[in-house]
């Protein structure tokens, strides 16, 4: 494979095909995002169920630039699963504006919903594998879906495979792999197609912590190396404490906190002594080597980012 970057035309845009992010949003016809990818404008959220009403959201203005990380915190009831069926548009606002990737989705046309979706990497607590497919044909499924050629999906598989350290596994079942592994599996098919955006629903909430920090590590890269915008929805104190990256914090639907590098909450940031600028000498840097791999995960290079697929081949623009 050539090392040079190589472009993709699509009419009369040539687009980096190294850069996968804006790539992507121009295979399913997504404007540019220029430097923002999610924006809520005044989003307000209500669930009636009989005579109860329930706040999902409450009047949340936020904006989350291409290529940030960041994380979604709150407990139970707080707005975190309103926020992400809203940017998935599985359930709509009652006020309010959403756009992801440069578009409205209250504009977005019901027939080109699937086609939003395949583009925005999922990641669950529950992993959400087929149970009767390899690890090769669970990643696989998601290039099927997107109508990869053959050719193509067995040479991109086996890469992410790879990347997420699971080489030695690649025939095995899901019920064969330990729940790290699982999870490493989800990430890398929710990656296989290089979205602008990737959604992580409590991806660590089934692991111990040593291995929650190899999964969070692989997003961290993804962000960094892919140029992927990751929003981690979670309840693990310890990773949002030890990575201090940007915190949106929910509490009945209302956004009350967005802090640049946050902890968990204030009184855990107030207690492990951060400095004014966010910072702290407590945690280590995260560590690349992940639990239960003899090394640690190879660098995310731009050819292996590269998609020799012809963009016009791809879905109809929304």
């Amino acid at each position: 494979m050539s090392d040079n970057p190589r472009t993709s035309d699509t009419g009369s845009m040539r687009i980096p095909a190294a850069d996968p992010g804006t790539q992507a949003m121009h295979q399913v016809g997504l404007k540019p995002p220029g430097s923002a990818m999610v924006v809520f404008d005044h989003v307000s959220k209500r669930y009636v169920e009989g005579d109860h009403v329930s706040v999902g959201m409450d009047d949340v203005n936020l904006r989350i630039d291409k290529g940030e990380f960041v994380f979604v915190v709150g407990h139970s009831g707080s707005g975190k699963s309103t926020f992400i069926r809203l940017m998935l548009k599985e359930s709509d606002p009652d006020q309010g504006k959403i756009m992801v990737g440069g578009r409205s989705l209250s504009t977005l046309k019901a027939s080109k919903v699937p086609l939003l979706r395949r583009n925005i990497g999922c990641v669950f607590q529950d992993f959400k594998l087929l149970p009767n497919r390899s690890v090769f044909e669970n990643i696989a499924y998601a290039m099927q879906v997107t109508g990869a050629s053959k050719q193509e999906i067995r040479r991109r598989v086996p890469q992410i495979i790879h990347l997420v350290g699971l080489s030695e596994k690649v025939d095995r079942f899901p019920d064969e792999l330990s729940g790290g592994e699982q999870q490493r599996v989800s990430i890398a098919r929710a990656f296989i197609n290089r979205p602008p955006l990737l959604i992580a629903d409590e991806p660590t909430g089934n692991l111990d912590p040593e291995t929650s920090l190899g999964i969070m590590d692989l997003l961290l890269r993804i962000n960094r190396e892919g140029g992927t915008t990751v929003i981690v929805a979670t309840h693990d104190t310890g990773i949002v404490d030890r990575l201090r990256k940007r915190v949106i914090q929910l509490e009945g639907g209302r956004l009350v906190r967005d802090q640049a590098r946050g902890g968990y909450d204030d009184t855990v940031a107030q207690e492990i002594g951060l400095d004014r600028t966010g910072t702290t000498s407590q945690f280590p840097a995260v560590s690349a080597h992940v639990p239960g791999t003899t090394g640690v995960f190879p660098a995310i290079t731009p050819q292996q980012l590269q998609d020799t697929t012809d963009p016009t081949d791809g879905p109809e623009g929304i």
